[in-house]
């Protein structure tokens, strides 16, 4: 006997690559979309959202003193909570040579997945854009 069809639960689309056309994103992977959206987009950068985005890109060529830390992980921890699909059980920064890593453990509901999820910003990729 076949399974049936698993409902889904969270449906969206995307336009990231621009050879699929109307790319449809489902649960976890449109949870993680959203949430790479939000990090990767610059605060104040969307329209008539001043308060949408993360103040990381305005920060990364900073030294990372204790405050600068603790704004960061701040902003992390508001970025994920604004998303009522998501429970942040952890996050930690990671400084490396080129950029840093944010590190968080999440669970996602209402699917009870919990699983690490990491984002790198790099200082590089920021530098080539700017010239």
């Amino acid at each position: 006997m076949a399974n049936p069809p698993r409902t889904r639960i969270f449906v969206g689309f995307s336009n990231v690559d621009t050879s699929i056309k109307n790319t449809q994103w489902t649960d976890l992977d449109l949870i993680k979309r959203d949430l790479i959206n939000h990090f990767f987009t610059r605060r104040g950068e969307r329209v008539m959202r001043p308060d949408y985005g993360c103040i990381i890109w305005d920060l990364l060529f900073d030294p990372m003193t204790v405050d600068n830390v603790t704004l960061i992980v701040d902003d992390a921890t508001r970025i994920v909570q604004e998303d009522g699909r998501i429970t942040l059980n952890s996050v930690n920064l990671v400084e490396y040579d080129h950029g840093l890593q944010l590190q968080m453990n999440l669970t996602y509901q209402p699917l009870n997945i919990t699983e690490s999820f990491s984002l790198d910003f790099d200082r590089r990729s920021v530098e080539s854009a700017t010239t």
